[in-house]
Order: structure tokens, then sequence, then C-alpha cells
């Protein structure tokens, strides 16, 4: 007695439910995400021999986080305080092995005070000590 065999039935790939796992998926991480926020300021670039930073407040960033207003140690409220003042300008100086984002903490710390900041960079060791030795 033979038996008759069915028709084999070829397998397809059903791809609906794996389409359908991949929306959901990117509609989650889309929901998710977050997007960074662009801030931008706009600063005063002195350029050489520029006389427009004469009278300018210094404020030199540190390795260590602490700052230094006009060559003396300060804190950060006592350099705020100064730039409140009405017509104030600094020119912002990362010290030596200060990291950028030391810099920029700095200054969104002291941009609400309304004083006109300029990034300037710091003058050579013995120029700073009263000039280099012949």
């Amino acid at each position: 007695m033979q038996l008759a065999r069915k028709p084999r039935r070829r397998n397809t790939i059903v791809l609906t439910s794996l389409v359908d796992v991949l929306f959901v998926l990117l509609f989650f991480f889309m929901l998710v995400t977050t997007f960074a926020d662009w801030r931008s300021w706009s600063m005063n670039l002195g350029g050489v021999g520029d006389d427009a930073d004469s009278g300018a407040a210094i404020v030199e960033v540190q390795a260590d986080g602490g700052l230094r207003l006009d060559g003396r140690a300060s804190d950060a409220a006592q350099v705020e305080q100064r730039l409140r003042q009405p017509g104030a300008r600094a020119v912002l100086v990362a010290g030596s092995g200060v990291s950028l984002q030391a810099l920029i903490d700095m200054l969104d710390r002291f941009k609400p005070t309304g004083a006109a900041l300029t990034l300037g960079r710091a003058a050579d060791e013995p120029a700073a000590a009263g000039g280099a030795s012949r």
C-alpha cells in the first residue's frame, strides 16, 4: 500500500512582525533620546596691541579650579561681584593645565553678570614675573 504524499508547501519568511518591532524600537528610541542643547556666546577676541582691554579685570582659571583676579587668589563670588559693576570688562585666561571644559564652565558662570568677557592668552612665565633674564 502506497500512501500519497502531501505536496510540500514552500516555507516563506514573514517580515511583517519584524518590521512592526523595528518601528516600535525606532519610535521608542526617538522618544527617549535627549537632544543636545547647543548654546553660543558672542565674545570679543582682542587683537595684538589692542588697547580695548586696558582696565579690564584679568581672571585666570587655574588647573585646581581656583581663580586669580588681577594676580591675586580669589573665589568665584568675589569675581562675580567685580563683574557685576556697571561697564565691567574681563579677560578670561586659562592657566597651564586647565581643561577647555573648566574654561567653558567659568564662562557659563560669569555670563549672567553682564560683563563684557574676552578670552585671553596667558603671558609667558618669565615675562609675567618681571622679565626674562638674559
